[in-house]
């Protein structure tokens, strides 16, 4: 049924690709500034974002900011592609008030490009 509805459209098929992509990633390596990386297991995936877990107390937070963008490592549980480098957005932080999770915040991310595309457009911009 969907294999009719998507082979006139090949920027879909490639969206659903990129889209089943994030089921394999199980933790990312974010740089805050030289030399200093956190690494985070991610906590939930759905179709278009994910989360990871961060204490309160982590001076994480205080490094980011919504709708900050970021060049993040994903580690991924295929062998052949053992990581990816994909530039993200953060959507959200939201604190929890659960009884397993007080402490801690949520923090919502959206993939919105690779890093090497962004580079590239990057450097396509600046010799204009």
């Amino acid at each position: 049924m969907y294999e009719h509805a998507l082979a006139n459209n090949p920027y879909e098929i490639s969206i659903l690709d990129f889209n089943r992509e994030l089921d394999q990633y199980y933790c990312v390596e974010v740089p805050v500034r030289v030399g200093l990386l956190y690494q985070f297991r991610i906590w939930q995936a759905n179709r278009s974002t994910m989360s990871i877990l961060v204490r309160d107390k982590s001076r994480f937070l205080s490094y980011i900011k919504i709708s900050g963008r970021y060049n993040m490592k994903y580690y991924s549980t295929d062998d052949l592609y053992p990581y990816q480098e994909l530039v993200t957005a953060i959507r959200s932080i939201t604190p929890q008030e659960g009884r397993f999770l007080r402490g801690h915040s949520l923090v919502e991310l959206e993939i919105v490009e690779e890093a090497e595309d962004a580079k590239i457009r990057s450097l396509a911009m600046s010799k204009r």
